[in-house]
């Protein structure tokens, strides 16, 4: 989580390819296994927000590059505390979703959330979680295109 973000640019894009769509998912399901390790469920949409302004203080030149309703929705969201009318307007920015997803994952990890410390159970749990996301996404995809579904996110990064 570290480096240039631009190779992320990947995740706007709804591709066919599974190599992509496992990435997309593990990415993703990081995040929640992240927020959910921090925040817990249910968690205090004061804790949230605070965890936000304190994110953007410290990004201080890069601030406008963190939506902070965008984020806290994210967050919020992966805690399952998020109203459906909101829930549906998340997906409206794509970029502003992964922006949010590595300044919080990046926060996570100074943390401590996210680190050496228990990764093997991070990672587990991470694979998890994107393994079920992805199950449903392609089973929902196959119905619509009358195709099989792509192999899940195990298959193809063999864990």
């Amino acid at each position: 989580m570290s480096g240039d973000p631009g190779g992320l640019e990947v995740f706007e894009v709804d591709s066919d390819n599974p190599q992509v769509s496992a990435e997309r998912s593990l990415f993703f399901a990081a995040f929640g296994v992240a927020v959910r390790r921090r925040f817990g469920v249910p968690a205090d949409r004061r804790e949230i927000i605070e965890f936000i302004a304190e994110l953007r203080v410290d990004l201080s030149q890069d601030v406008e590059d963190l939506d902070p309703q965008v984020t806290e929705d994210w967050i919020r969201g992966a805690l399952g505390d998020l109203p459906p009318e909101r829930r549906d307007r998340l997906h409206e920015d794509p970029e502003a979703l992964v922006q949010a997803t590595i300044y919080v994952l990046a926060r996570l990890r100074n943390q401590g959330i996210v680190g050496d410390g228990g990764m093997d159970r991070f990672l587990d749990a991470t694979l998890a979680l994107a393994a079920r996301s992805q199950d449903a996404y392609l089973e929902e995809r196959a119905d619509e295109r009358g195709q099989p579904p792509m192999p899940p996110v195990e298959v193809i990064f063999g864990r």
